[in-house]
Order: structure tokens, then sequence, then C-alpha cells
């Protein structure tokens, strides 16, 4: 339990699809918090960090295993209600100092669901704690399968998300 007004909230990485690749650190929350918190992009889809996860989450009746609809859109429309809905839903959890951990595929601070739940967090929650989890990302997870150097110290590194088109690139080097 968290000593303030409210639960701690964990943002917790998996990893790239591996379930041997998810730290150590990732496997004690998991395993110690009341609440998991799984986003899931359909309705009808088991979702992909709960499935890289499972297999190391041990059975514990008194866990909640709360899914949420984060659907996968840039509408406005269909984003701003499904978040609310999800961040109320914890939130319920959190102000009965229960502890929360909200899983994500890869690292939490790269393109995940987490990072726009951490920016609501203090705004809904004030002075709740939080902790985020890194976790082992497919940036770096890539090339060491490939076991080529991501970058050396001649050259430079930018991530562009799969959104972003060709003619952006030009800018972007």
């Amino acid at each position: 339990m968290s000593s303030g007004k409210y639960g701690k909230l964990y943002g917790v990485g998996v990893g790239p699809g591996a379930t041997d690749l998810i730290t150590l650190r990732a496997v004690h929350i998991l395993n110690s918090v009341s609440v998991l918190a799984i986003p899931k992009s359909s309705e009808h889809l088991e979702p992909f960090a709960w499935r890289v996860c499972s297999p190391i989450v041990r059975e514990n009746s008194s866990q909640e295993k709360l899914f949420l609809h984060f659907p996968m859109t840039k509408n406005p429309k269909i984003l701003i209600p499904a978040w609310d809905k999800a961040f109320s839903e914890i939130g319920k959890r959190l102000e009965k100092k229960r502890n929360v951990a909200f899983i994500t595929q890869g690292d939490p601070s790269v393109y995940s669901s987490w990072s726009y739940l951490l920016e609501e967090a203090n705004n809904r929650w004030p002075g709740i704690e939080v902790e985020v989890v890194p976790a082992v990302s497919s940036i770096t997870a890539i090339p060491a399968i490939l076991q080529t150097p991501l970058a050396d110290g001649r050259e430079r590194f930018c991530v562009v998300p799969g959104t972003y088109g060709l003619k952006d690139l030009p800018e972007l080097i």
C-alpha cells in the first residue's frame, strides 16, 4: 500500500514480445500490485502486452485484472472519451489506496499509451506516487538480434514513428 492519499501507480513496460526479456523489476511489480491495468486496442483480441507477461504473473485470486479499451486511432472524438473512461476506472482503484500497474508493450517512455496516463495522473490525483519501470525496447532489441550496432561514436541516432512518411525524412535527418 502507498502511504499517501492514493495507491501507487506504476507504468510497467513488458518489452518487445518475449517473456524472457521482461525485467526482474517488472516481474516483481506485476506480482505484487493489487490491480493490473491492461490496455487493449480491440474488444475481440487478447492484448499483446498481456499475452507477453501473463506467463510470469502468478495466480492470485485477490489481484484484479482490469482490461481497458485504448483504441488505436488518431481521432480525438474516439480517443478522448475512451481515455477518460479508462482513467476513471484506474482512479476508482487508486482512490481506494490500491496499487495499480499499467502494463504496456515495449518501454513506457517510447510511443506508449502510458504517456497519456502519466500526463493526466497529477491532474486527476494530485500528489500521487508514480513509478515508471523501463523495459527492453524494440529499438534496442532488433539491433541485438541482428548483431548490428544501432549507432557508434561517429553516427547520429534518430527515432521516427512509422506514421511519418518518407517525405519527412530529409527534414528530420
